[in-house]
C-alpha cells in the first residue's frame, strides 16, 4: 500500500541495489524514486557492465551495511545466508524473501521471513514496515 510505502520511508533509510542489466538503468530509477521519493540511494549495474546480477546485489549488500533486506529470488537468499554464515555480513539481521510463485518452494529460516502472498496479489508493504519497527526495538 503507499501508506505502508510512505511510512518505510520516514522510519528506515531506503537504499535499492539491482541486478537488472545497465541498459534498465532509467527505467528502474524513475520507478524507485517514483516510490520511494526520499530515497537515498538506487544502486544499479553499469550499461555493459559484465558482472551477474547476484554477484553485483552481493557486493553492494557489504558496501551499504544495511541491516534488513528485501528479496525476491531465493538463490539470492541462499547467497546471502552463506554470506551471513562467512561472517561477511555482520550487519545484516533480517531477509525478507517476497513471496513469488517462483520462491513458494523454498523454506525459510531465521534471519529469513517470508512476506506478501502472492496468491492473494498483496504484496506485503505493512509487513516490511512491522519487521523495520521490530528490529528498530531489539
Amino acid at each position: 500500500s503507499q501508506k505502508a510505502v510512505k511510512d518505510i520511508q520516514h522510519i528506515a533509510t531506503v537504499d535499492i541495489a539491482t541486478g537488472r542489466p545497465g541498459d534498465q538503468q532509467d527505467i528502474t530509477a524513475s520507478w524507485a524514486y517514483r516510490h520511494f521519493p526520499k530515497i537515498q540511494g538506487v544502486y544499479l549495474r553499469s550499461p555493459g557492465d559484465p558482472e551477474k546480477g547476484n554477484d553485483f546485489k552481493s557486493r553492494m549488500l557489504q558496501e551499504l551495511c544495511g541491516n534488513m533486506y528485501l528479496e525476491d529470488d531465493a538463490r539470492m537468499v541462499a547467497t546471502i545466508l552463506t554470506m551471513v554464515q562467512s561472517g561477511l555480513l555482520p550487519h545484516l539481521q533480517r531477509v525478507l524473501l517476497m513471496d513469488r510463485p517462483w520462491n513458494s518452494g523454498y523454506s525459510v529460516q531465521n534471519p529469513v521471513y517470508r512476506v506478501g502472498n502472492w496468491r492473494k496479489k498483496n504484496f506485503g508493504w505493512s509487513e516490511v514496515v512491522h519487521h523495520i519497527h521490530e528490529l528498530q526495538h531489539e
